[in-house]
């Protein structure tokens, strides 16, 4: 799989499809982008172009010393969509994915078409610290 040195570490990624509009996926704590694997067909099938990767720390991708931070995360997701040329994205984060892109929506609200959030939460609570 192909890697993009970004932020002074390397983010294993995987870019499919030849659609007009891209979808970035953002994976949950601990998860690689092959968690996606049972959903990229259908987004495939449906024309669009998808793009999913190993967060710091995950997979394939360089593990810095830590702790990371979800806002560290966000730069990393949005220093990878500018080197790979990407706009207008709709933007899918997952769990702390989910914190992930709402970071990158903050800072970045000018490269989103849209912005989708599933079983996450808006800061971390006292459980992420047990």
């Amino acid at each position: 799989m192909p890697t993009a040195h970004v932020n002074d570490i390397d983010l294993n990624y995987v870019l499919e499809g030849e659609g007009e509009q891209t979808i970035v996926l953002i994976n949950g704590l601990a998860d690689d982008l092959v968690s996606w694997d049972f959903q990229v067909p259908a987004l495939l099938a449906a024309g669009h172009r998808v793009l999913r990767f190993d967060n710091r720390g995950i997979g394939e991708s360089s593990a810095p010393a830590g702790p990371y931070t979800s806002r560290m995360l966000a730069d990393d997701a949005k220093a990878l969509v500018d080197h790979l040329g990407l706009t207008d994205i709709h933007l899918m984060g997952v769990s702390m994915g989910g914190m992930i892109a709402q970071e990158y929506a903050l800072a970045h609200p000018e490269d989103l078409r849209s912005l989708t959030l599933a079983c996450t939460y808006a800061a971390p609570g006292e459980f992420c610290s047990r």
